[in-house]
């Protein structure tokens, strides 16, 4: 038989030596008993990937058949050097690539063909140490981006294979340690999990793991990590504990403790802490872990670690193990709606519990109002309060209250407050309130208060509600120029812009930006004028009424979120939901589809403001389906608004925005409205409840003032959106542009008469609330600064702390 020509490597250039050698390889594959040129090949090739960044993209990218032949050679050859080329390409490939590269193996049947390659070397014996090391470290790597991969590996007998490797091989950490990798992948599936533990895989994990050593540091990590995955699981958790498994971990966890001086092991005292945590997920661990003074053993080691910032992980673990275990008790409450007047439990000085009870204040402070301080000219809601604390308590909720869920608990907070005056009477609220009456009130004084020559302004019922309340739909825009035909025709062909907010009665500051964007868009300020002559907005500034009226913090009057019912809304149950959908389908079948639809709300854990939006390609990028989701094409218009308020607002954070669409918020408007409804630009803007982590509002706790800046600022990204959108057909006249140039040299500062003005002298910690419709106008100036040019005004960057009037962060 004639032998197959090889192409030498100096006539070729790099891109056609790769293809080249490919389809020499592919020709290979119909002859195998070429095992010399194979060998000679995939050597070439596995220098190639090696040295080569070009070479991996090329033979991984679309439309590539480089992975294909390489998986192809490895099914069908019987050559060992020629197998362990290939499984050296295929380890190139992946540790270089990343997620990408690893699914698309996956997508090409690697799991499959290497678990098969994986049953075949086990049946020599002894079983090829490289080619076992190689099959078990790229297992290990695609194992996780395959969703199918714990069926695919229960099937093959792959399991029972890795773990009689490992018992056999327990000294010989080169190749115990890639199946220790693997062994953690298989534990993933809960039924590997269970079967790994019958045949002895804990046991076995604990005879690896030991007291403190320098020597074998990350084959320990790795027994660690997969012991935590396996303990997971009830039926190995229950068996840790009657084999005495907990005391073990203890005992080995002060071990180290006390011996890792220099905290070089952080990770292997932290994979400790993991499986002490799997294993306390059931009540006998629980009660191990108590038996054993776990309790008292980590609250001492925590205590050591707290003086060390890069132990906190060690912190946090060892606090989550010790909340859990600590004995839980019923709510000393008849019912959950009784009205039960009991002491309070006495906090220990010291102790474990008193750990629990005294964790570093972080985050905001609540809110009070005081009577004595409005009758005295200050009726402000001041940030109050210091030693704040909000934990878990042991009070265990009953699965009525838990809505049938078991083991959830009750949370506490806890703060300390000095009262000025004596036989005060005082308030305290969670965020800023803004109530109906308050938005009945405003929308009244706008109402009143606009020029009717100028700005078109109409307030409509949308619906009512299950209690009879009214729910307010506000449409703003400007007034045509005249009554010729052209005027009118441009007036009614302008694009929807469609804004909702305060769909959850708690997140008071959504209804804030919602006051800054109407008061924006109702002022004199020329670009606003600018952005009604852009724009028809429809508004519904409180989408739950009754949920606002009756103290409700998330739910409506049914007792359901109203941002899950978008789907299928009821007329009857949701009628707020289910009319502001009808009018956004309407809409859409008169062919005037929003431009953007932006639903306000608070987020009481981020901080900053941010959005969510909703990208098809993201998200399968999020989910990791398969390779070729990346190929998918989208226009990414949905960044643009994005973008331009993370350079206008200093609120606004861009690095927090996501447009992944997540399977629990397809029920949400958000979603709903691009999905059915077809809006690109449908977004949920998130306000934070606390403060700010970045921008010139860094440390500072949120007020009414920087809350409506952002809704304010909200509108000129509006503007500068439709001036990057629609380039051609939207020019603003020279004079304006003259007009935002001379604002930007100037530096005055024009403040309505109504609105309150902190003096310098007046202590920060103060936020009065102006809930008139006329306390946005000084951020006027501010704001048309900002709309010619990305960067912000120089006049912004100089405002003094006591221009801010804010409260810091504790």
């Amino acid at each position: 038989m004639s032998k197959l020509k090889v192409i030498p490597e100096k006539s070729l250039t790099n891109n056609s030596r790769i293809v080249g050698l490919l389809a020499q390889l592919e020709k290979i594959n119909a002859e195998p008993s070429e095992s010399d040129t194979a060998r000679y090949v995939t050597s070439k090739i596995l220098h190639l990937a090696q040295s080569q960044e070009k070479t991996r993209r090329e033979m991984t990218a679309k439309g590539s058949t480089g992975m294909e032949i390489l998986l192809s050679t490895l099914e069908n050859t019987k050559d060992l050097q020629t197998t362990l080329n290939i499984l050296s390409i295929l380890v190139e490939l992946v540790s270089a690539g990343g997620g990408r590269r690893v699914s698309f193996l996956v997508t090409k049947g690697g799991s499959q063909i290497l678990l098969q390659l994986l049953m075949n070397a086990s049946k020599e014996s002894p079983p090829h140490e490289d080619l076992m090391v190689q099959i078990h470290s790229i297992l290990a790597k695609i194992g996780p981006k395959d969703k199918k991969f714990g069926v695919k590996a229960r099937i093959n007998g792959a399991l029972n294979i890795t773990l009689n490797l490992v018992k056999q091989n327990l000294q010989n950490h080169r190749l115990v340690l890639p199946c220790l990798q693997l062994l953690r992948v298989y534990s993933a599936n809960s039924v590997n999990s269970v079967s790994l533990g019958k045949n002895g895989v804990v046991e076995l994990m604990f005879k690896i793991i030991g007291p403190f050593s320098k020597k074998n540091s990350s084959l320990i990590k790795v027994a660690l990590d997969t012991l935590a995955a396996l303990l997971k699981s009830k039926t190995n958790a229950r068996r840790a504990v009657d084999r005495g498994y907990v005391q073990v971990l203890l005992t080995i966890y002060v071990d180290w403790h006390r011996h890792d001086n220099r905290h070089r092991n952080m990770l292997i005292r932290k994979g400790i802490l993991q499986s002490l945590k799997s294993v306390t997920n059931i009540k006998l661990g629980r009660k191990a872990f108590i038996d054993a003074n776990g309790m008292k053993i980590l609250y001492n080691t925590s205590q050591e670690c707290l003086a060390v910032r890069t132990l906190d992980p060690l912190v946090n673990t060892s606090s989550l193990i010790m909340r859990k275990c600590f004995p839980k008790n019923r709510l000393p409450l008849p019912t959950i709606k009784s009205s039960f007047h009991f002491q309070l439990p006495v906090i220990p000085v010291t102790g474990p519990v008193a750990q629990l009870y005294s964790l570093p204040p972080e985050g905001m402070q609540p809110l009070m109002y005081s009577v004595q301080e409005a009758l005295n000219a200050r009726p402000w809601w001041i940030r109050m309060g210091t030693d704040i604390c909000y934990y878990k308590n042991h009070f265990s909720r009953s699965s009525v209250a838990a809505g049938g869920q078991k083991g959830k608990s009750y949370y506490t907070i806890t703060f300390t407050v000095n009262f000025p005056h004596k036989d005060d009477v005082c308030y305290f609220a969670y965020h800023y309130p803004y109530t109906y009456s308050t938005l009945q009130m405003h929308l009244q004084k706008l109402e009143s208060a606009h020029n009717p020559q100028q700005i078109y302004f109409r307030k409509d019922v949308l619906c009512e509600t299950l209690s009879g309340n009214s729910c307010p739909l506000v449409t703003i825009t400007a007034m045509p120029e005249s009554n010729y035909y052209e005027h009118i025709c441009h007036f009614r062909n302008r694009p929807y812009v469609f804004l909702s907010a305060r769909v959850h009665p708690g997140e008071t500051n959504a209804s804030w930006v919602m006051k800054g964007t109407l008061e924006y868009l109702m002022s004199n300020n020329p670009t606003a004028q600018s952005l009604r002559e852009s724009y028809i907005f429809k508004i519904v500034p409180m989408l739950n009424p009754d949920g606002v009226i009756n103290g409700n913090h998330r739910c409506s009057l049914s007792g359901e979120d109203l941002n899950r019912q978008w789907q299928s809304p009821s007329p009857d149950l949701h009628p707020t939901i289910y009319h502001a959908k009808g009018l956004l389908q309407y809409l859409a079948a008169v062919k005037r589809l929003p431009l953007v639809y932006c639903d306000y709300h608070g987020h009481s854990r981020k901080k900053n403001v941010f959005m969510y939006g909703c990208s098809i390609k993201e998200t399968v990028w999020h989910t990791n389906d398969n390779a070729t989701s990346c190929d998918v094409v989208e226009d990414t218009g949905y960044r643009t608004l994005p973008k331009i308020l993370s350079h206008i607002a200093p609120a606004f954070c861009m690095s927090s925005c996501s447009f992944v669409v997540e399977k629990s918020k397809e029920s949400t408007a958000r979603v709903v409205v691009w999905r059915e409804i077809g809006v690109q630009r449908s977004y949920t803007m998130e306000s934070t409840l606390c403060g700010c982590d970045q921008g010139k509002y860094k440390g500072l706790q949120i007020g009414t003032r920087e809350l409506e800046e952002m809704g304010a600022k909200f509108c000129v990204g509006l503007l500068r959106l439709k001036r990057l959108t629609s380039p051609l057909e939207y020019n603003l006249p020279s004079s304006l542009l003259d007009f935002e140039n001379d604002l930007i040299e100037s530096s005055c500062k024009v403040t309505s008469p109504t609105t309150y003005v902190l003096d310098e002298d007046e202590p920060r910690f103060l936020e009065e609330v102006d809930y008139s419709a006329e306390s946005n106008d000084e951020l006027d100036i501010e704001l048309a600064e900002n709309v010619g040019d990305y960067e912000p005004s120089a006049q912004e960057e100089v405002l003094s702390d006591s221009e801010l009037s804010r409260t810091y962060l504790p």
